[in-house]
């Protein structure tokens, strides 16, 4: 028998863990190729917004990296809707690896102000 009262302290959990600010990223490697640029990022800044939002109407402050997703994602997503065909294509190929490189930038900086993830 599931325990109804356990569902929000598991929701608040996960929001509280760095997890949900990774789940994002994680979800625009898997998702990122040819012909589906548009759906990873709209897939990443869909999940920062929503476990933003959770977070803060569960009464947490934001996180650093709540913050970065939704500025990284956000201006991927913004890229995307002005971007020529070849600069799509080039995204294609190449986001995943730009993700990736953000993320330890981000990771390095964190731990350089003494506030990781």
């Amino acid at each position: 028998m599931v325990n109804l009262r356990s569902k929000p302290r598991l929701l608040e959990t996960f929001l509280e863990s760095p997890l949900a600010g990774l789940l994002p990223w994680i979800a625009m490697a898997i998702l990122v190729g040819p012909d589906r640029f548009e759906v990873a990022v709209c897939t990443a800044l869909g999940l920062s917004l929503l476990f933003t939002f959770l977070g803060h109407k569960r009464g947490t402050s934001f996180k650093l990296l709540e913050l970065f997703d939704l500025a990284y994602f956000g201006t991927l997503a913004v890229i995307g809707l002005v971007a020529s065909d070849s600069l799509i294509t080039w995204l294609e190929q190449w986001a995943g690896e730009m993700t990736n490189i953000a993320l330890v930038v981000f990771a390095f900086g964190s731990i350089l102000i003494r506030n990781p993830f």
